[in-house]
């Protein structure tokens, strides 16, 4: 009995999610007539790039022999038994180019807020959010699987003997099995889009110019290349006959014996993956936002091909986001500060037109 087994292992695993925490920004409390401006830029890219390349060529070359006796010019009874031949040969190629790829985060709530500023003042805030992730995968295989087989019980001689000549040759059972499992194998979940952003005007002074540029680009581009090309090849020289058994004086018997042969070549699953894109969807008023699903299982090997359609969700960070400096828009404290603010700007209006000789605010 022969056998081989030959493995090979190619994975490469990218977890690079993108953390976006919220932002809030308030221009709040200026006097009458200033110029209040805020510039908030973020950009976030995210580049991923995976290439994998495999070659395997697997060369299995098997020979057996308990044959090609000869027993010639004897006197009395000639009698040849070969024996038997069992020959198993199995070749595995598993996991080869297997990617998985986990990017991007939904982005955290945002708040703007211009409020209780001095009449005539000019105030703008200028929010741009760019986030740009590109993923590329590229597999490519080249699988060459070849066996070759030679099992021999036959070709016997027995020629002219005195006697009962008997020859009786072995069987011959052989075996192959090929088998390409999870070829090209690819996962991608990615996160876009999300997170909220709130914007507030109110409480300015007559005559102000207020102002709020949102500028939000989402850019998402996934690119997945995957050529498998597979090979297998099997050749087999069975043989239990060829025998000889000429000029011999008396009873004369040959028996050849039986051959059993099974091929197995199995090609799959190769070249199948899927792709989860997760679009951030915020909770309605009210409502609790539903926990991220779980990433999609690594396939198992040998696992169908067709059942490569995956899950839904995917890990890469939580929707809701993280806290930025300030405190949370819609916390009890902030609030309060945020009044206590706005009755503070108040009297200190009052005051200031007061000591320049104009009436007080309505």
């Amino acid at each position: 009995m022969k056998k081989l087994l030959f493995a090979a292992v190619s994975l490469s695993l990218i977890l690079n999610p993108y953390y976006v925490f919220a932002d809030e920004i308030s221009v709040t409390g200026n006097g009458e007539g200033s110029t209040n401006e805020v510039n908030v830029s973020t950009e976030q890219n995210n580049n991923v790039e995976q290439n994998n390349t495999a070659e395997v060529q697997n060369n299995v070359d098997v020979i057996t022999d308990t044959g090609n006796n000869e027993a010639n010019e004897n006197t009395g009874d000639t009698s040849i038994e070969t024996g038997n031949i069992d020959v198993n040969t199995s070749i595995s190629n598993e996991n080869i180019n297997q990617s998985y790829v986990e990017t991007g985060c939904c982005n955290g709530d945002s708040s703007l807020s211009i409020s209780g500023n001095g009449s005539g003042s000019q105030n703008l805030v200028v929010y741009t959010n760019t986030n740009t992730a590109n993923v590329s995968i590229t597999n490519n295989a080249n699988i060459k699987n070849s066996i070759k087989g030679n099992a021999n019980t036959g070709n016997n001689i027995a020629n002219e003997n005195v006697g009962s000549v008997t020859i009786v040759t072995g069987n011959i059972w052989a075996s192959d099995t090929i088998s390409n499992k999870d070829i090209n194998v690819y996962q991608v979940t990615a996160k876009e889009n999300g997170g909220s952003i709130n914007i507030k005007i109110s409480d300015n002074g007559d005559g102000s110019d207020n102002s709020v540029v949102i500028i939000n680009e989402n850019d998402l581009d996934i690119s997945i290349t995957n050529s498998a090309n597979i090979i297998n090849e099997t050749y087999w020289d069975l043989n239990t006959g060829g025998n000889e058994a000429n000029g011999n004086n008396g009873d004369v018997k040959i028996a050849t014996g039986d051959i059993y042969y099974q091929s197995t070549i199995e090609n799959g699953p190769v070249n199948f993956g899927w792709v989860d894109v997760d679009c951030c969807d915020q909770k309605k008023d009210g409502e609790e936002k539903p926990p991220d699903a779980a990433p999609p299982t690594p396939p198992a090997n040998g696992a169908d091909g067709k059942n490569g359609g995956g899950n839904g969700g995917g890990g890469g960070g939580n929707g809701d986001g993280q806290g930025g400096d300030g405190l949370p828009v819609t916390g009890p404290a902030n609030l309060l500060l945020l009044g206590i603010a706005n009755i503070l700007m108040f009297f200190l209006g009052w005051y200031l037109r007061l000591r320049s000789g104009n009436s007080p605010p309505a």
